[in-house]
């Protein structure tokens, strides 16, 4: 399957969605499409998981299992008034309620904020069965999904987003290999979004793990950020996630609420990827975090950042090029303690 077959697909489904009363809003359609190619694609992640077990000789106890796995509810009979009533009243309570792992429990509390189901169970069948075409076994289409989820939020810009730009691939690529991220230390997105840096970053660690103990500082010790929007939390937790980030050190908060002047080194990090909002404004409140005030969001970001790295760290971050010249005195008073 193509780039353009699974774009060609989710447009698809978007456009059902669009008509339902109860998904007719960008934000409300995009979370329904987006916890339902969730359940999609981590039934492949756990079929994955379950075939490389069988090759070792092991175990593997699914986290969504029996009638609530996506192959057994999509595949049955349901539909109308049913479907609606079994997802609302059995499907998302139990996947709320999910325990037992860090996985598990990620995964519920991801669900806790789930509750946008279509009004039509029609609709909504019709939906399932566009998703149900779409091969997540294949790897390039979990690459793939990166974009599509980037390209979903940035068609909702009338609808709250602003200032926020999907960061071209090979950008990304580049970035993460000129900082180039050791095992062992700890890589931060303040803005993170759908989590396409952290993912890369994620890529370039994954070669160096050899053992247990590298798994375990990899997928719970090292990835780590921070998003305000709720939806974009949402996609970027689940992508970390399918990206076998089983616990990712993800935060929902405005970044820049927090006072800089008060970071302290344990919450520090080694690496800063990130490609923040520009062309905002933040109100007085806001600027008081900061040693240089500004309305300027790159400004903010770009303090928050320096304030973030321990003493050796590196940092990769795309900001706009007044940064580099404007004369005002919080960009002078910023520029030289970058010099410094």
């Amino acid at each position: 399957m193509t780039l353009q077959d699974l774009q060609g697909k989710i447009k698809s489904a978007s456009d059902k969605m669009r008509a339902d009363d109860n998904t007719k809003n960008a934000l409300r359609y995009l979370e329904q499409l987006t916890w339902l190619l969730f359940l999609k694609q981590w039934e492949a992640v756990e079929d994955e998981r379950e075939m490389v077990a069988q090759v070792d000789n092991k175990s593997y106890k699914r986290i969504i299992d029996g009638e609530f796995r996506w192959s057994a509810w999509t595949q049955s009979k349901r539909t109308g008034d049913e479907l609606i009533g079994w997802i609302t009243g059995k499907l998302l309570p139990h996947l709320r309620g999910l325990a037992g792992s860090p996985q598990a429990e990620q995964i519920a509390r991801l669900f806790e904020s789930v509750n946008t189901v279509m009004k039509s169970g029609y609709s909504l069948a019709e939906v399932v069965g566009i998703v149900n075409t779409i091969d997540f076994h294949a790897v390039e289409n979990h690459h793939a999904m990166s974009v599509i989820y980037e390209t979903l939020l940035a068609q909702t810009a009338d609808a709250g987003w602003s200032g926020e730009f999907y960061t071209p691939r090979p950008i990304v690529e580049l970035m993460v290999d000129l900082v180039n991220p050791q095992l062992g230390e700890t890589v931060y997105d303040p803005c993170s979004g759908s989590c396409g840096f952290l993912i890369t970053a994620a890529g370039h660690l994954r070669p160096q793990v050899k053992t247990t103990a590298d798994e375990e500082t990899l997928t719970r010790k090292s990835i780590y950020g921070q998003e305000a929007g709720d939806l974009a939390f949402f996609v970027g937790t689940m992508n970390l996630m399918l990206h076998g980030i089983d616990d990712p050190q993800t935060v929902r908060r405005n970044t820049l609420e927090q006072d800089i002047r008060n970071v302290s080194p344990g919450e520090q990090h080694d690496i800063v990827l990130t490609n923040p909002p520009f062309g905002g404004s933040e109100n007085p409140q806001v600027q008081q975090n900061f040693p240089a005030r500004s309305a300027a969001t790159e400004l903010l970001f770009l303090q928050h950042c320096m304030a973030k790295l321990n003493d050796a760290g590196r940092c990769a971050i795309v900001v706009p090029d007044g940064v580099l010249y404007r004369a005002q005195r919080a960009y002078t008073t910023v520029r030289r303690r970058l010099m410094t």
